[in-house]
């Protein structure tokens, strides 16, 4: 990040210098300028040198570019222009100069191959600035954010590739502002066109005909239009709206089964209920690409979802245990579901739950042969780790002589002391409950089965279910019911908006997918953090790694504190 003057009496000149040089700015400019100011940066801040980025000089980006800039560099290079070309990680890759005095402005303030130039160091300017609008923009002399900067005036282009529709670079255009010109607009818009049309054109071939075939049909309809196949998704504004990323597995799926053109029936089971009429189309030429377009649709009531495969295969399981009516250990984390699982293996059986503490009285009586009650009900005994140690061995006596069925609950088996070990020896059947955060799958069915409980007449829109599946949820299914309580207390009917729900969970987190050995470093790391109450220095001890391993584990994983 840049350098700020750390002199008090400086920061005041610069905070009253903002305030008065920000009226009458643009509006984006205005806001680049307020995400500079958040970003710890004043105006008298210097850009430091940063750590420098190898560049990659066969990258698909460089290899795209290299002649667009050769071009630009006999028409400009006479002149007063230089020529800057950044990869999508705002790192400038190339680099084309004129005129010397310019170049060594450019080496003062680190615009060289190999450095970032991103809003966080560099505030305003028109390559860090288009990485955060995503679309071109002129920043001219006094609309830098930086004063090292507002001798310059400088116009950048996004470079996006036109089959993945990602941002794959900037081309910026940079000259003194004394020597600015509304001319190089247009030439810069025209050379980051010729290098995106290179980019398809390296594209595989494949690709080259999804995206052809798209765009002929794109022409002819403006209904919801998807192409997916050989690692390649594109789709219309029509269909962005309506492919959630639940109905984009079903197409998935779909597309796996038949490969093939064909019509079909697609029911939409999240926000407003629908059935689907949809057309999909093999794209010649590729490996059973497909363009899926949606013909028409009917609405139709809620449904009940189809249960996922681990859904289903824990059914399975329960019906089993209900008839052989054995002990059953439930493992899991705290809120995982450990209490309404032992409920539902009860099925239309009476429960009784039995404290522990009070098992020497007449609480254990149910568990005793004899008793008349053993054959009506389920035991559910809770929380057998938090026991003491005198409490779980008069428990164990107490089961070796029960006759009933009894299930109980306990956390992760490192939890657990000998004494609890040896009351849990008493179940031979065990389910293990993952927490929630590896059971991403199945957010979407737990969501809208707690919802269709607490209240018939509402569901959750495609974006609020989509907002909670990304979600870590820490407190597991214990916290997701009370979100969705919260939600289903501001929306009784209907779709269930994310504005319904809790304020801190209306934005989905942007995270990727972690592999569950990832997920277990997360979960490994951040108990560690806890434990140490946040100390990095004794939790990487406790992990029995480096300081500095950690910190790299942590900025990979998206691990903050």
């Amino acid at each position: 990040m840049g350098s700020s003057q750390t002199n008090p009496r400086r920061l005041e000149l610069d905070a009253v210098h903002w305030d008065n040089e920000r009226v009458g700015l643009r509006d984006p400019i205005a806001q680049s300028w307020r995400r500079a100011s958040q970003n710890g940066l004043t105006p008298g801040s210097l850009i430091d040198e940063g750590p420098q980025t190898p560049v990659d000089p066969h990258s698909r980006l460089l290899r795209a570019a290299r002649p667009v800039l050769d071009a630009i560099a006999e028409q400009l290079l006479g002149d007063r222009f230089s020529i800057l070309l950044a990869n999508r990680g705002s790192v400038i890759v190339d680099r084309r100069l004129g005129q010397s005095q310019l170049a060594a402005k450019l080496d003062t303030i680190f615009a060289v191959p190999g450095f970032s130039y991103d809003e966080d160091r560099t505030g305003t300017n028109s390559l860090a600035t288009v990485f955060e609008i995503g679309q071109g923009i002129a920043v001219n002399g006094r609309e830098h954010f930086l004063e090292i900067l507002k001798d310059l005036s400088c116009y950048g282009h996004p470079i996006i590739h036109p089959v993945t529709k990602r941002l794959e670079g900037v081309l910026d255009i940079t000259c003194f502002a004394s020597n600015s010109t509304p001319l190089m607009i247009p030439l810069l818009a025209r050379a980051a066109h010729d290098v995106e049309l290179r980019l398809l054109a390296g594209s595989p071939t494949s690709q080259q005909r999804i995206f052809a075939a798209f765009q002929a049909r794109s022409a002819r309809v403006q209904a919801p239009l998807i192409a997916l196949g050989n690692g390649l998704t594109i789709a219309n504004d029509a269909a962005t709206e309506l492919f959630t990323p639940e109905l984009q597995r079903t197409v998935r799926e779909l597309h796996a089964e038949h490969r093939a053109s064909t019509e079909t029936q697609l029911r939409l089971e999240s926000g407003e209920q629908r059935e689907l009429r949809v057309l999909c189309t093999v794209v010649p030429g590729t490996d059973g690409a497909l363009l899926v377009e949606v013909r028409g649709g009917e609405r139709v009531r809620p449904v009940i979802p189809r249960r996922s495969a681990p859904g289903l295969a824990m059914d399975r399981k329960i019906k089993r245990l209900r008839a052989l009516q054995s002990p059953v250990l439930i493992r899991g984390e705290q809120g995982s579901g450990r209490s309404h699982l032992a409920k539902r293996l009860a099925g239309d059986r009476p429960t009784r739950l039995l404290d522990p503490r009070e098992v020497s009285g007449s609480e254990a009586r149910g568990l005793h042969r004899g008793s008349s009650s053993v054959s009506d009900e389920l035991v559910i005994i809770e929380d057998i780790d938090l026991l003491d140690s005198r409490t779980a061995r008069r428990l164990g006596r107490h089961l070796d002589e029960a006759q009933g069925w009894f299930v109980m609950t306990c956390g992760p088996d490192d939890n657990l002391g000998r004494e609890h070990l040896d009351v849990s020896s008493r179940c031979l059947e065990r389910i293990d409950l993952p927490p929630l955060r590896h059971r991403r799958d199945e957010i979407c069915m737990i969501a809208r089965e707690v919802v269709r409980d607490l209240q018939p007449q509402a569901w959750l829109s495609a974006e609020t279910l989509h907002v909670l599946e990304r979600h870590p949820w820490p407190g597991n299914v214990t916290e997701l019911v009370s979100v969705l309580r919260h939600a289903v207390d501001q929306c009784a009917k209907g779709a269930i908006g994310v504005r319904a729900l809790p304020q801190r969970y209306r934005t989905a987190p942007s995270r990727r997918r972690f592999t569950p050995l990832e997920q277990a470093e997360i979960d490994t790391i951040t108990r560690a953090l806890a434990d140490c109450l946040g100390n990095k220095m004794h939790a990487a001890a406790t992990l029995g790694i480096g300081r500095t391993t950690l910190y790299r584990r942590m900025n990979a994983l998206g691990i903050r504190r």
